[in-house]
C-alpha cells in the first residue's frame, strides 16, 4: 500500500515483500520470516532440553497472527509433537486426548506449538497441569522474533529482489512489488 501511495504522488518505488509472518501474497517467501523461524527454532530447541529433564510439556506461542507458516516451519524443524494454527482450527478437548494418549506411552516431553490468538496458552498450560501428569509451561515468544541478525538465506533473500528492484527503477518502472517464487 505505501508503495502504491508513494507511486500515485510520482515517486518512482518498488515494493519488496517485508513481514515476519510470511503473509503476503505472490510471493514464497518474505523478508524476515526465515529469521523469525530460526529464531523460534532456537527458543523451542532449548525449552525441549529442559522438557526432557523435567518431564514437562512446553505450551510455545509463536508470531504469526492469522497466518500459520512460523508455527509450521519452527515446528517441523524443532520436531514439535503438536502444531496448532487458525488454519488446523483449535479443539482443545482433542488436545487434551492427544496428551493423555502420550501420557499413557510414557511420553517424556510434549513441545506444542501454537500460533498467536488461537488460544490463551497460559490457560492451556494450566489446564494440561491440573489434568494430566505433565508439569506444563506456556512460553510465550512474542517480540523477540521480530529482532535479531538476519540469516544467510533472509541475506540472500535481500540481496536479490533489492538487486531486481533497482534493475527496475533503472528501466523507469514503478508502482511493482516483487514476489519470490520458487
Amino acid at each position: 500500500r505505501g508503495v502504491l501511495k508513494l507511486h500515485n504522488f510520482g515517486i518512482n518505488c518498488i515494493g519488496i515483500p517485508g513481514t515476519i509472518d510470511n503473509d503476503i501474497a505472490s510471493t514464497e517467501f518474505t523478508i524476515g520470516f526465515d529469521t523469525a523461524v530460526n529464531t523460534a527454532v532456537d527458543a523451542i530447541d532449548k525449552l525441549r532440553d529442559t522438557c526432557n529433564s523435567h518431564h514437562r510439556c512446553s505450551v510455545i506461542e509463536v508470531m504469526g497472527r492469522y497466518c500459520g507458516d512460523i508455527a509450521y516451519a519452527a515446528g517441523i524443524a524443532s520436531g514439535a509433537d503438536l502444531i496448532i494454527t487458525s488454519e488446523t482450527g483449535y479443539d482443545e478437548e482433542e488436545v487434551m486426548k492427544f496428551i493423555e494418549k502420550a501420557q499413557e506411552e510414557n511420553t517424556r516431553r510434549l513441545l506444542i506449538v501454537i500460533t498467536e490468538k488461537v488460544t490463551n496458552v497460559t490457560a492451556l498450560a494450566n489446564r494440561i497441569k491440573n489434568e494430566t501428569g505433565f508439569d506444563s509451561r506456556a512460553t510465550i515468544l512474542g517480540h523477540i522474533q521480530r529482532g535479531g541478525v538476519p540469516t544467510s538465506m533472509e541475506r540472500y533473500l535481500s540481496t536479490i529482489m533489492g538487486n531486481f528492484a533497482v534493475e527496475l527503477l533503472c528501466e523507469d518502472k514503478s508502482g511493482l512489488a516483487i514476489g519470490f517464487v520458487k
